[in-house]
């Protein structure tokens, strides 16, 4: 098993080496027929596996940083839990059968939609055992999770939460910040042209942990000579799994494990986009996946499509507004003209995954 030290603020953490670099790319961007041509860039995310049989984009992220700490700590198997198309639950059965840990599920209902049966499908095929649990409520949640662990009372088998939304999860994300500022900042500009930085940043959170890490990752590596972009997470899950609070906590216990002092960078926890529930469409998310479509990309249902569907929702509405102000307030979104946009595509959309024989 070959491991990558990669040092974080005073530490240095060791993480599985199954991470490169993710591709980022610059697009363009319209808010109707009179607006003009916004920079886009997109983070794909996706391409951040080495290979092609690891799967989870952000969620492998995470991994990469969790599972050494609980093979460092004797793990014999692992368990974790999620929603019946969970793409972390996916993800985990994926990276355990790579290193050889049995991976033991508990899955909670979800109204499907065609890719999350997809999740949910290989889920069971990969997994050495499913549970289904009833729960409705966090409370009988909770009651149902305590029952089903203590099954596994033999071995050393750590609980990886829903999401991997704990402290090595931030780490991920971190690191995914200074290779981004790497390439935007530090790349050689050969064809003369400026670079666009970008001044608002859109992506998925379901669990807290990606949008914990990446504030903390902008805090560390973004250049002091440039500001800051605003932040907009977009709740894809549910309330009590994505908040405020929550995000910040883990930000705080980041920056504390890495003995750093930093602030927290501006951010919005964007809560009007997910529609009938997790995985399933809104009229946004249509549209954004017809903009993929046209650009030869792929978004799904349960994160990608209802992001980007949020930032050309809410964009094209504060760019309205703006424009038809004859007056602005003090209060108006400044210099929208000039905005630069950031999507960052946190999920992989594969779904060839090599079943065990």
């Amino acid at each position: 098993m070959e491991y990558k030290k990669v040092e974080l603020g005073t530490q240095k953490l060791k993480r599985l080496d199954w991470l490169k670099p993710a591709e980022l790319k610059l697009y363009t961007l319209q808010f109707g027929s009179q607006s003009p041509t916004f920079d886009l860039w997109i983070l794909h995310d996706e391409t951040c596996a080495k290979d092609s049989e690891l799967y989870g984009a952000s969620k492998l992220r995470k991994l990469a940083y969790i599972l050494p700490k609980l093979i460092q700590e004797g793990a014999q198997e692992l368990l974790t839990v999620g929603s019946q198309g969970s793409h972390h639950v996916l993800s985990t059965c994926v990276a355990g059968q790579r290193l050889g840990l049995p991976v033991h599920v508990a899955l909670t209902p979800q109204e499907h939609s065609s890719h999350s049966n997809k999740i949910y499908e290989q889920t069971c095929h990969l997994a050495h055992s499913v549970t289904h649990f009833k729960a409705q409520t966090s409370q009988k949640f909770a009651q149902e999770l305590k029952q089903w662990q203590q099954q596994f009372t033999l071995k050393h088998s750590p609980l990886i939460p829903t999401g991997g939304s704990c402290l090595f999860g931030v780490f991920g994300m971190v690191e995914a910040v200074y290779e981004l500022v790497e390439c935007l900042f530090n790349s050689d500009q050969s064809n003369g042209h400026k670079t666009p930085i970008p001044s608002d940043l859109y992506m998925a959170t379901a669990s807290g942990s990606s949008l914990a890490g990446l504030l903390l990752g902008l805090s560390l590596a973004w250049p002091s000579t440039h500001q800051l972009p605003k932040v907009f997470g977009v709740r894809v899950s549910d309330q009590s799994l994505v908040n405020r609070k929550k995000v910040l906590r883990l930000f705080t216990e980041a920056k504390e494990f890495l003995s750093v002092n930093v602030l927290v960078p501006y951010f919005e926890i964007l809560g009007d986009f997910i529609g009938p529930g997790y995985g399933l469409s809104t009229a946004e998310a249509q549209t954004a996946i017809k903009w993929a479509h046209n650009h030869d990309l792929k978004f799904d249902l349960s994160y990608t499509a209802k992001a980007f569907g949020a930032l050309l929702s809410r964009e094209r509405r504060l760019f309205l507004k703006t424009k038809h102000q004859k007056k602005p307030h003090i209060d108006s979104p400044q210099n929208q003209t000039q905005k630069v946009f950031l999507f960052w595509h946190s999920l992989d959309t594969r779904l060839a995954i090599q079943a065990p024989h």
